[in-house]
């Protein structure tokens, strides 16, 4: 539902949305972002229904998140969503994650574009979200989404062929899919450690049957650069850890 421009959906936390720690997976955080700007969208009737008949759909091109706390199985978290604004060819969405209804435990920022199918180009947002009321300065993380540069890393430490399950509507990779692919990748590191900040940029696509490879640089202690790339950058992130709060 929508009040005041803000949209509001309530998730209960399932058994398959937890790690073995029993706490949220960062790739289910990533899917309730997902989903809820889709619901808000869809109110808005600027949706994937509403964009599709202009050949043209929303694209994620940026993500960052703080975890505070993480949510356990059966936890109910409400998530609201709301859009910051717009720039340029973005439109910047942000999102307050809660338990116990009124204590926030993550904050994230996404900025978005759109994509014409027909003629392979981006699309300004004020084309389809004039009119999208923007609330700015609301969320508690201030600084905005910011391009991660391009890296020299490490050899890559392992790959993945892109699966038939991977793919979203448009068959192309899943954004989901790069952030499982990382932290799989990282392994026993959160044994004992859980993911603070997270930001990623999805630069490029990639389709069923690429090999993708990747590689990480720990510039500083628990402080991590990588990357996901074929032939080129498909994704690069930036992300922290800290000691698990048991």
């Amino acid at each position: 539902m929508e009040k005041y421009h803000i949209w509001t959906d309530h998730y209960q936390v399932r058994t398959y949305e937890a790690d073995f720690n029993n706490k949220l997976k960062i790739e289910s955080f990533a899917n309730y972002i997902q989903e809820s700007a889709a619901r808000h969208a869809n109110y808005r009737k600027v949706g994937y229904h509403d964009l599709i008949k202009k050949n043209c759909v929303w694209m994620l091109s940026r993500l960052k998140i703080q975890i505070k706390k993480y949510p356990e199985i059966g936890d109910t978290l409400k998530l609201e969503t709301w859009v910051d604004g717009r720039d340029r060819l973005f439109s910047h969405r942000d999102f307050h994650f809660y338990i116990d209804e009124n204590e926030i435990i993550a904050a994230a920022r996404t900025s978005w574009l759109i994509l014409d199918l027909e003629r392979k180009r981006l699309r300004s947002a004020d084309e389809f979200v004039e009119d999208f009321p923007a609330i700015p300065g609301r969320c508690n993380l201030k600084e905005p989404n910011q391009k991660i540069d391009e890296f020299e890393a490490p050899e890559p430490v392992g790959s993945y062929m892109i699966q038939r399950s991977d793919l979203d509507i448009l068959q192309h990779t899943n954004n989901v899919t790069y952030i499982k692919f990382l932290f799989n990748t990282l392994g026993n590191r959160l044994n004992n450690n859980e993911i603070e900040n997270f930001e990623i940029n999805f630069i490029a696509e990639s389709k069923l049957n690429d090999v993708l490879n990747i590689s990480f640089l720990e510039y500083q202690e628990n402080q991590f650069l990588a990357k996901i790339f074929n032939d080129k950058d498909l994704v690069r992130s930036k992300f922290e850890l800290r000691n698990m709060q048991i």
